[in-house]
Order: C-alpha cells, then structure tokens, then sequence
C-alpha cells in the first residue's frame, strides 16, 4: 500500500512541475535512504546535525543513522553537512568519497560565530576557509587591519540556529557555484524574513508564553540551553506532552533541571502519552 507520506510528496512534485518552479527545497519526511523523496537528483544535497531520532526505524547508534541520512548523497552531486559528531562524520566523508559527491563540511569549509541577540533576532557572521586562512598569513606577517565577516540576521532564537543559518549559507553557496544567480541582498533579505512556527516562538510577554516543537533529548538540550541564554534566573513553568514513541526520560533529563513546575498535557491523538503515565 502506499502511504500518506508518499502520496503528499508525489503529489507536491505534480505541483512543482506544473507550476514550472525555479527551484525546489524538498525535505527528507524520514531517514534519507528509503524516503519518497529520495527519487530526486538535487543541485544539492544538505544534511543537518544527526541525533537520536526514530531510532525504531534508522538505527540504534549514531553510524546507522548516518547511514540512513547519507542515502541522499547523489554521485557527482555536492553535499553539505552541519558539524557533525565524529562517528557521522565519519560515515558521511566515505559516502561522498565513494559516490564521488563534493563535500563542503560547516565548521571547517564554512565558519561561522554569533555576534549578538536579543529576543527578536539574532546576527551572525559566517566565512570561508579561504578568509581565514588569508588572515591567519596576514596576522603572522604582523600586518593589523579592520576585517568585516559577511553577517547575516535570523529571527531565530538560539545558538543552534547560528549553525543552521550557517548551513543555509553554504547551500546557497554551492548552488551559486553550480550557476544559480542568487544575489547578496535576496540572501540577506531571505535570512530576515524567516519565519519557523514552534521553533522557540515567543507567543506572548506577559507573561513570556515560548512554544518549541523538541522532541528527542538532543533538540530538549539546545532548547534548555536557549532558555538559560535568553532567560536566566527566571522561574519557568514546562507545559509537556508527547508522543508515545519519543524519549521522554531523554528530555526530562535536559528540561526539568529548568523548571520550577511542570504540567502534563495531551494531544488528541492516538500516539499521545496519558499523562499520568
């Protein structure tokens, strides 16, 4: 039989084609591998930081996983990774080395550093290797200069949008390098107008109401994290509820060092956890 899932994607290409898109941005639905929408030969191929998620359908340790999102890489075809930890990293370069796929690695290839936030937005510069290794020969030949990083501004909240924007930047830069025109301030303005639902969304300020959909412990972790950052010391009241399938003692371990009070909640929903459970 076929599924939902298969049935969305060929009907979203049905649509591209016919609305004769220029481009394309597909989202993996599972995996990579043995996803509908891996019958595509993309211009590029991205890949973002690999976690512990669906482990009932990719694989236990993190080299299954990886496995599973390198699927994706096409022979020939560039891929861009966000840092990775080493046992993925490990997998994706001998993927990419087999297929003969490019590999442009954020965090080495592409640099990037936060350069401040508040509770609207955030900037962060990125730049090539190149740069900085141009730099690091000027600073040793004692040359001191002004040097102004490209920055770009995110309305996403979080240390770990920076790397994701990042990984956006060197996307694009691959695309551009296989003769997409996309110009500096579409890129700039593109970054500015983001807008991601559920993703530390500030709903309300009075009191502060944030929404975020994490839902395995590595996104509970960046979400804690982000809280610690953008409000520290205050008192914190955790709104839960989750599917039945998620690891939830893996989130509880990031979050309720956090909170003062915790109040379960429960979807309408098949695979929703009973509360009081």
């Amino acid at each position: 039989g076929i599924t939902t899932f298969e049935l969305n994607t060929a009907l979203a290409f049905e649509y591209f084609a016919r609305g004769n898109v220029d481009v394309a941005v597909i989202e993996v639905g599972l995996g990579g591998r043995l996803d509908a929408t891996n019958v595509v030969t993309p211009l590029v191929s991205v890949i973002t930081s690999l976690s512990y998620d669906h482990t009932n359908l990719l694989g236990s340790t993190l080299t299954e996983i990886a496995g599973e999102k390198a699927g994706i890489i096409k022979p020939g075809v560039p891929v861009v990774t966000a840092p990775q930890k080493p046992e993925a990293l490990e997998v994706l370069e001998r993927i990419a080395a087999e297929r003969g796929a490019p590999l442009t690695r954020v965090g080495r290839d592409w640099l990037y550093a936060p350069v401040k936030h508040s509770l609207e937005r955030q900037t962060f510069a990125v730049w090539s290797r190149q740069e900085q290794a141009q730099l690091d020969t000027l600073h040793e030949l004692g040359h001191a200069f002004e040097w102004v990083p490209l920055k770009l501004e995110i309305p996403l909240l979080g240390r770990h949008q920076v790397e994701n924007g990042a990984t956006a930047y060197a996307a694009l830069m691959a695309l551009r390098e296989r003769g997409l025109p996309i110009a500096e301030d579409a890129i700039r303005e593109g970054f500015r107008a983001v807008f991601w639902p559920g993703r530390f969304e500030i709903l309300g300020r009075r009191p502060f109401v944030v929404a975020d959909g994490a839902h395995n412990r590595d996104s509970a972790q960046k979400l804690a994290a982000a809280v610690r950052e953008y409000f520290p010391g205050r008192r914190v009241t955790l709104i839960f509820g989750a599917s039945s399938d998620k690891d939830v003692a893996g989130m509880f371990a990031e979050l309720l060092p956090l909170v003062s009070e915790a109040i379960m909640a429960q979807a309408v929903h098949p695979r929703a956890w009973d509360p009081e459970e």
